[in-house]
């Protein structure tokens, strides 16, 4: 009986793995070819992460109130969708599939796997970090010799020039927010590999897949994700160097500052010397690049060169992002009903529209995008999400405990810097792009998971507060 206890446990296991790698590999085909992946998506409907985070309620370990707060998040947006009409459910019913992926199974991931935790980490996020990090390397290969690949409907990599003033960096076909999006998860899930301790293969593997990220990052000329990965990056460093031996003097916290602004410029200073490398080979190569079919403007043959991006100039785009943001407050203000239940997300980009004067898509931030998509139950139901798992993150990163390893501490950065990223951006919630949900919340489990197993950094303002409770 046992035997067959320990079987089943692992098959269990084994299944989650699998499923959750399904749902992953299908979201990032669905970047390469829409129609289908969502078909693929469709296909597991919501029977496999709901089954799996059923039999994980009966063992008792999803206990935590903000998986809760998950299943009720994608339960308000589907509620939403179906008192908006048929025809808006219909449409929306991938992103109910893809909620379900993101909250029922890969948010309480790592609550499901117990012990096996850390192993099925380093699992799933190998097999992640290899895929985007084998693209990310064919599309600055692609840049290097000037030329344009195709995988499936959409997937275009490569450089397109448009007009004498530059190149434009094309990832699966995406555009440069959404590629530095992925390419910090990228970078940061690399470093996991790197750090884990899990064998020569997997930190080499996660080494080279670091140095594609990061290059495709520098590539994307986005200025919020460079200062982003610079300053998280910089602050990991910062860390381990206050960990070090080094750590001692009157003047250590000025060489602690000095440490964590040198590996700030330094790693900033990285992206503009691989967009420099890449366009000394792109340069140095006779290839010429084919052209993306695309109405106007045209591009042109032969595009290597990226128009790079002053950081001074509109620094992290928040000047440009204003405007947006206004015109955002300004639809709720017009229309209190979107307080309730939000409104259809295909009618954002038109309402944006009559507001700006101009074509704007989505909102450029995670939570104003909430907001105008699931109204304010949704929106509240966000803030607490990121305040759980904040505080989670924050004692993970700075407990001095020997159970928060340098692999934790690497996860909760990337989740900090995918978090402020959303703020310029709306990557986060609910959107067509369901693999940075799934890889955002993924980590975020980790983080809580790992730092609720952690005592407090206060614990003695904990038990003062205790004590007085208890005299009262």
């Amino acid at each position: 009986m046992t035997d067959l206890r320990t079987n089943a446990k692992r098959a269990l296991w084994v299944l989650r793995i699998a499923t959750l790698l399904f749902y992953a590999l299908a979201m990032l085909y669905m970047l390469l070819d829409y129609v289908p992946g969502v078909a693929l998506l469709r296909s597991a409907a919501v029977v496999a992460p709901l089954a799996l985070a059923a039999l994980a309620l009966r063992e008792g370990t999803l206990r935590r109130p903000v998986y809760w707060i998950g299943f009720a998040f994608a339960a308000w947006y589907g509620l939403t969708r179906a008192l908006m009409g048929r025809s808006v459910l219909s449409f929306a019913l991938y992103h109910v599939f893809a909620l379900c992926a993101v909250f029922g199974l890969a948010f309480p991931f790592a609550a499901m796997q117990r012990d096996g935790d850390e192993r099925a980490a380093s699992v799933v996020l190998g097999v992640l970090t290899a895929i985007i990090g084998a693209l990310a390397w064919l599309s600055i290969l692609c840049a290097c010799t000037g030329t344009l690949a195709f995988l499936g409907t959409n997937g275009t990599f490569g450089i397109l020039r448009l007009g004498q003033s530059g190149g434009i960096y094309i990832f699966m076909g995406q555009n440069n927010n959404f590629t530095a999006a992925l390419m910090i998860a990228g970078v940061f899930m690399s470093l996991y590999l790197w750090v884990s301790r899990r064998g020569k293969p997997t930190a080499v593997l996660g080494g080279l897949c670091f140095v594609g990220c990061y290059a495709a990052l520098g590539m994307t000329q986005s200025r919020s994700a460079r200062v982003l990965l610079a300053a998280f990056a910089a602050m990991l460093v910062g860390l381990l160097y206050a960990r070090s031996r080094f750590w001692r003097g009157r003047l250590r916290l000025l060489r602690l500052v000095a440490v964590f602004v040198a590996a700030c410029v330094a790693v900033y200073a990285g992206f503009s010397w691989s967009v420099d490398v890449i366009t000394r080979m792109a340069a140095q190569n006779t290839a010429q690049a084919e052209t993306l079919p695309t109405p106007s403007p045209q591009p042109e043959a032969g595009g290597n060169i990226v128009k790079k991006r002053s950081i001074v100039e509109s620094i992290a785009t928040l000047s440009n992002r204003l405007p947006i943001y206004r015109a955002t407050l300004q639809i709720v203000a017009d229309e209190p009903g979107i307080l309730l239940t939000g409104m259809n997300e295909t009618s954002i980009p038109s309402r944006l529209r009559q507001y700006l004067g101009h074509e704007q898509s989505h909102t450029h931030n995670a939570y104003l995008q909430t907001l105008l998509i699931t109204g304010l139950p949704g929106l509240l139901m966000a803030l607490l999400m990121t305040a759980m798992i904040a505080r989670m993150g924050i004692r993970l990163f700075f407990s001095r405990q020997p159970e928060a390893t340098l692999a934790d501490r690497v996860l909760a950065v990337a989740v900090g810097a995918m978090f402020l990223h959303s703020m310029m951006e709306h990557y986060l919630f609910v959107d067509n792009y369901s693999i940075l949900n799934l890889l955002f919340f993924l980590m975020a489990g980790y983080v809580v998971e790992r730092g609720t197993r952690l005592e407090p950094l206060f614990p003695r303002f904990k038990k003062a507060k205790g004590r007085m409770r208890t005299d009262s």
